[in-house]
C-alpha cells in the first residue's frame, strides 16, 4: 500500500519485512493505474486480513471506503472517519485534496 496503519507495535519487527497484512491500507490511484487494478488490490487486502481499505482518487475527488462487509464511497462533502479501527480519527475528504 502507499500508506498503511498496523494496530499492534509487536507486528512491526525491528528489522526486516513486515509479514501479513496491515490493519489500514491506503491505496492512492497514481496514473497508469486502472480504477478496477485498486480495487483488487483493496479485496486482496481484506481478504488475506486488512480491517480496513481506503481507495483515494485524486483526479475525481473521492475517496472509497472498504470493510469484510462495507464499502462506500465519499465526496469532498464528506468526512472521513477511523472507525472503531482509529477511534477519534476524522478528517474532511476535502481536506485531503487541497493545500
Amino acid at each position: 500500500p502507499d500508506v498503511s496503519f498496523i494496530r499492534d507495535a509487536t507486528r512491526i519487527p525491528p528489522d526486516g519485512p513486515i509479514l501479513g497484512m496491515p490493519d489500514l491500507a491506503v491505496e492512492i490511484l497514481s496514473p497508469g493505474q486502472s480504477e478496477r487494478f485498486l480495487l483488487d488490490k483493496a479485496l486482496a487486502y481484506l481478504s488475506y486480513g486488512a480491517t480496513m481499505v481506503w481507495l483515494i482518487y485524486p483526479h475525481k475527488r473521492l475517496v472509497e471506503v472498504l470493510t469484510a462487509s462495507e464499502r462506500r464511497l465519499l465526496c469532498e462533502e464528506d468526512n472521513l472517519e477511523g472507525g472503531a479501527l482509529l477511534p477519534g480519527f476524522s478528517t474532511p475528504i476535502k481536506a485531503l485534496f487541497n493545500p
